[in-house]
């Protein structure tokens, strides 16, 4: 079985659309499934190339709604999640960080001191979880 060598890379996220894309080791065909809390889903498959980073587009979301990232036909990282926007945002302002550093990888505190020197109170209101860290 192939297995995932990079990502999981959630990209443009709409209300209602989600790219997100990985690499694999060996050509498959893997589904790309988004899943909300009731458990209803969305997915996308394709046939993926070997070492070809590929985006899967996941249509008919709903605004403002968590879901989880999951794959089939391929081995790999735990399971990812996004936010949607809202049906109309009036701006938005994200938050990333980015950790090579592999002993803070779960240090929430971490992603804690990035997310109050970078965004002010109220502003940062989209989830970007690795492994058990979270950012709000």
């Amino acid at each position: 079985m192939a297995t995932i060598t990079v990502g999981i890379v959630i990209g443009k996220m709409t209300d209602a659309i989600a790219r997100v894309a990985i690499e694999i080791n060996a050509a498959a065909t893997v589904v790309c499934v988004a899943t909300h809390g009731a458990g209803n889903s969305v997915s996308d498959e394709k046939q993926l190339v070997k070492d070809r980073f590929t985006a899967f587009e996941l249509t008919g979301l709903l605004p403002d709604t968590e879901f989880s990232v999951s794959f089939q036909g391929v081995s790999g990282p735990v399971p990812g999640k996004f936010k949607t926007s809202e049906a109309a945002p009036g701006g938005m302002n994200i938050g990333a960080a980015s950790c090579n550093f592999t002993i803070r990888r779960d240090d929430t505190e971490f992603l804690g001191r990035f997310a109050r020197s970078q965004c002010q109170s109220g502003q940062c209101r989209t989830t970007a979880t690795r492994g058990r860290s979270k950012l709000r």
